[in-house]
């Protein structure tokens, strides 16, 4: 069954009425990081937002104690952070950005990222695009922080060298009223960018071993009304909005190619003990994605 949609309310603040750093982009010494830079820098110049870059380590030792060689590599891998950041500010500045920031940080960068969120319009993070058992044994940043962040977060993948800029968004839609952040975000960035939008739900049946079922007339009315109210908010952006029969992970995947940003929801509220959470969709996108992923929490 599909749900009924439910009435827009008036918005509520939104993570770009937050004060504090605009734009904050993660990096490490990585090609993918550099990728993140220009993204970010771009954010940066549309939303006339000011971008800072941090960078951050972790040097484990025995606490309380910390040796003369702990101290020294620390102090080492301070140095060589700061000497990145000189390179990303140059970066940063040759693609537009005009009011950079910079630190380094002690500290792991999940909790680093995630604590600057607290006060970002954006955040933006690179992709190394691991393989499987990698990504399994290593955990990922990127996942990490798209999943606990209290902003939107913008995972840029590094797959293949520097990515193409967005030409469209693809939104994953889904029948709840947890949609709407995610609707307000890509209409906003869509107009921001002058970009036009595919609203996609996927109507997934499953693997059961039966004829796939035809998809109800009525769904594709639900979805026309859930995003109406959105377009007549939103009247210079090109908006067009299909179901299709398919498992969401492939027919995100499938419609966004490489050359849009797909943008999707996560549960912004879970126990802090169960950790991150993006759902098997949320994860499955960012595992595969060809372009860049929005996850906004919802």
């Amino acid at each position: 069954m599909v749900a009924t949609p439910k009435t827009r309310t008036e918005p509520t603040p939104t993570p770009e009425s937050k004060t504090g750093h605009g734009v904050v982009v993660g990096v490490d010494s990585s090609p993918s990081s550099l990728a993140a830079v220009g993204w970010a820098a771009a954010e940066a110049v549309v939303r006339k937002a000011p971008l800072h870059i941090v960078h951050s380590w972790v040097w484990p030792h025995l606490a309380p104690w910390l040796t003369s060689a702990d101290r020294q590599m620390k102090d080492d891998l301070a140095r060589a952070g700061e000497s990145l950041l000189s390179t990303y500010r140059i970066a940063a500045r040759e693609a537009g950005a005009t009011e950079v920031t910079s630190e380094v940080r002690e500290g792991a960068p999940r909790e680093v990222l995630s604590a600057l969120g607290e006060q970002a319009q954006l955040l933006v993070v690179g992709s190394h695009h691991l393989s499987g058992l990698a990504r399994t044994v290593l955990g990922s940043t990127s996942r990490a922080v798209a999943g606990e962040a209290a902003c939107p977060t913008i995972v840029v993948t590094g797959r293949g060298g520097a990515p193409r800029s967005a030409q469209r968004l693809v939104v994953g839609v889904s029948t709840s009223p947890s949609d709407e952040p995610v609707l307000r975000f890509a209409f906003d960035y869509a107009q921001q960018h002058g970009l036009p939008i595919h609203a996609l739900f996927c109507w997934d049946t499953g693997d059961l071993p039966l004829p796939r079922l035809p998809i109800p007339q009525s769904t594709r009315a639900w979805l026309a009304e859930a995003i109406a109210g959105w377009r007549g908010d939103h009247p210079d952006v090109p908006v067009q909005s299909s179901v299709w029969a398919a498992n969401p992970v492939a027919g995100l995947l499938d419609a966004a190619g490489d050359d849009a940003m797909i943008v999707i929801g996560r549960r912004a509220h879970r126990p802090a003990l169960l950790g991150p959470h993006l759902g098997a969709v949320g994860l499955g996108v960012l595992h595969h994605a060809e372009c860049a992923v929005a996850i906004v929490p919802n």
